[in-house]
């Protein structure tokens, strides 16, 4: 709902006419934070995952209240899904730079991981869980 507030007054209207026109729009279903907040998540674990905190920060620059962000993860990215999910990502960086000397995978693995929110500490630990599955045989799948 921030975001539809301050796109109508980037566009010259007045303050009035901006309240008169989310309260309308709130009234008929058009304006769902809820909803909007819900889609956001679901759209960042399936089409480009990041951490916690940075899927948190992305809501909170859009005006979403703390509250709600703070329910809406709870639900929907637990904390407990957050390293799987790291881990998974190390695991398919790790299989796109096969071709690059180990010694340059990992930091590169990290790198790319704490781009997406995740803290260094997760990062290096799954970085090195999946450097170490490509070289025992273990899941190929990335």
């Amino acid at each position: 709902m921030a975001e539809a507030r301050t796109r109508l007054i980037q566009r010259g209207h007045t303050a009035h006419e901006v309240d008169r026109t989310v309260a309308q729009a709130r009234s008929e279903g058009l304006l769902d934070d809820r909803a909007f907040t819900k889609l956001w998540i679901e759209d960042c674990l399936q089409s480009r995952p990041l951490s916690r905190r940075a899927v948190r920060v992305e809501l909170s620059d859009l005006g979403v209240e703390a509250e709600l962000i703070a329910v809406l993860l709870d639900d929907l990215y637990p904390p407990e899904r957050e390293t799987p999910l790291a881990l998974e990502l190390a695991r398919q960086r790790t299989g796109r730079l096969s071709g690059v000397d180990a010694d340059r995978r990992l930091p590169r693995v990290v790198s790319y991981l704490t781009r997406r929110g995740f803290p260094r500490g997760l990062a290096i630990r799954v970085a090195k869980a999946a450097a170490l599955e490509g070289t025992d045989g273990g899941t190929d799948d990335a």
